[in-house]
């Protein structure tokens, strides 16, 4: 069988980034190995990659970005939340049932869905998530159970390492939530 080329771009865009892997081996060949279909073969095709989702809290958003750039450089699709909703939004309970209902949509498109549930934390929005992907029949993992010695990184220091940018983390007094600070740094 011919391998597509796109499969094969692919393939080489895969190597390439796991050339730059920075999170600890051991925890990155864990994740490796909990999407190991990325890189092996995924709907009869060699090196498609698996589509993973992640639900969780967004007061753990430097989970968020750790495991999107683990699995990214372990060759899967990340689908992810799209933004953060600051305690001041008017209409924020509006929106948190669009958003709801948004993320089961991405949960459609996943082969899997990792539960950031960091400390074992998994409020009601999560719940839904989780039993929705387990009514797709979706394979669901949870960082408390499978890798138990995972602890949620400094949000700063997170956007430091995924970005190479300046990164600072302040309370906004306005917004009523922690805001990150960033500058790209240059040469």
């Amino acid at each position: 069988m011919e391998i597509p080329r796109t499969v094969a771009k692919w393939r080489t865009l895969c190597a390439a980034a796991q050339m730059f892997v920075l999170a600890d081996e051991n925890l990155v060949e864990q994740a490796h190995m909990a999407v190991a279909g990325a890189s092996t073969h995924y709907a009869g095709h060699p090196m498609i990659p698996e589509v993973v989702c992640l639900c969780g809290s967004t007061r753990h958003l430097a989970a968020f970005l750790d495991w999107q750039r683990i699995l990214t450089m372990n060759g899967s699709v990340v689908v992810t939340i799209g933004c953060v909703l600051s305690g001041k939004d008017s209409d924020q309970a509006e929106a948190g049932v669009l958003l709801d209902e948004l993320h089961k949509r991405k949960i459609d498109l996943a082969d899997m869905v990792l539960i950031l549930d960091i400390g074992g934390y998994m409020g009601s929005s999560t719940t839904s998530e989780c039993e929705y992907a387990l009514s797709q029949e979706k394979t669901v993992v949870r960082v408390s159970e499978a890798y138990p010695e995972y602890e949620c990184p400094d949000l700063e220091a997170v956007l430091k390492r995924t970005f190479s940018i300046r990164a600072s983390v302040t309370y906004d007094e306005d917004e009523g939530c922690h805001m990150p600070s960033l500058e790209v740094v240059r040469g």
